[in-house]
């Protein structure tokens, strides 16, 4: 089977609307993007601000001073920011464009203290829905195959609009054995079965469902579904 290079963004769209994902990923012949949410746009920029921060180990002019502490915390941890990591078949790491990558993304936040065995993932969140943790384990199984010698992660979102770290797991921490072992249990299996399912279905768009979420109206650029119908007029 041809390797094809899934993120966790992928297999969110996917569970959320088959088709979409269909549009996006595969023949990637989506119409033209409306008004972005404003939520993204927000984090484009506020991603930049925050990396530049991370970069140059200080708080830039930019920075809006309700980020000035967890981007200070950040700063003395030693961590780097925007690191993409990716796995081959075997869960093992792999550069993050290599053919033989079958998953990968990119951490918005990663430190890793060696003396104490600790690593902390930080990833940055401008909604006011605290997501589930299906993401950032994700970053977290990337992370654990990338640097084997870590016991314990600690993977969190920062919610910035409420200016609060969400830790994932528990408050001690998730070790590295079971990091593996939701992997392997988890998501490998996920990400197996949506290939397989690429590989037999790319070329008939009828097999790919469609399914009606809070994003249909005015986000989803699969303008053939019904369930995409434009936002009414105020």
């Amino acid at each position: 089977m041809k390797p094809w290079p899934l993120s966790h963004s992928a297999l969110n769209t996917f569970e959320t609307c088959p088709r979409q994902f269909f549009h996006k990923y595969i023949t990637k012949d989506m119409g033209p993007e409306g008004e972005p949410h404003p939520n993204l746009e927000l984090g484009r920029r506020m991603h930049l601000i925050f990396e530049e921060c991370i970069n140059t180990r200080t708080l830039v002019g930019a920075l809006p001073s309700e980020h000035a502490y967890i981007m200070s915390v950040l700063i003395s941890l030693d961590g780097k920011a925007e690191v993409k990591l990716a796995v081959d078949a075997h869960m093992n790491p792999v550069d993050y464009n290599d053919p033989n990558a079958i998953f990968r993304g990119i951490l918005d936040y990663i430190a890793i203290d060696h003396d104490t065995g600790v690593g902390v993932i930080i990833d940055y969140k401008f909604g006011a829905r605290t997501p589930s943790d299906a993401q950032i384990m994700s970053q977290t199984a990337l992370a654990r195959a990338a640097f084997p010698d870590v016991s314990t992660w600690a993977p969190s979102y920062y919610m910035a609009q409420k200016r609060k770290v969400h830790r994932a797991g528990d408050v001690s921490g998730i070790s590295s054995a079971d990091v593996t072992l939701m992997s392997m249990l988890e998501l490998k299996p996920a990400i197996m079965a949506l290939r397989h399912k690429i590989e037999r279905d790319a070329d008939d768009v009828s097999r790919w469902s469609t399914e009606q979420s809070g994003l249909c109206r005015g986000y989803c650029l699969a303008l053939e579904c019904p369930f995409n119908q434009p936002k009414p007029k105020r």
